[in-house]
């Protein structure tokens, strides 16, 4: 029975060594894949930044776009405009002139 004893804790001590040394290759090869997954992120990260760059500068280009076809489309509609009341003016004085002559 003694003997027993002893095989076991010698044999329970075995597993347990084992089982030490398959969680250390485990862990080794988490902080492998952990430096793996940090490499793609730095990367991912230094394509975004330069992607914010470019896309910074297609924003600032089309607000300007935006605000010149802004400026046109108020001289025009303010040209139209002038126009329309330069007409209507023209009719009115028209008919006063008319109606003094009659």
């Amino acid at each position: 029975m003694d003997l027993l004893s002893q095989i076991l804790t010698v044999i329970l001590y075995v597993l347990i060594i084992i089982l030490l040394v398959v969680l250390i290759i485990l862990a080794i090869r988490l902080f492998k894949t952990l430096h793996r997954v940090d490499q793609v992120v730095d990367n991912v990260n230094n394509k975004m930044q330069k992607l914010d760059g470019v896309i910074d500068t297609i924003d600032s280009s089309m607000d300007m776009i935006s605000s010149v076809g802004n400026k046109i489309a108020s001289f025009l509609s303010s040209g139209i405009i002038n126009t329309v009341i330069n007409i209507f003016k023209n009719r009115k004085s028209k008919k006063g002139i008319d109606e003094e002559d009659e």
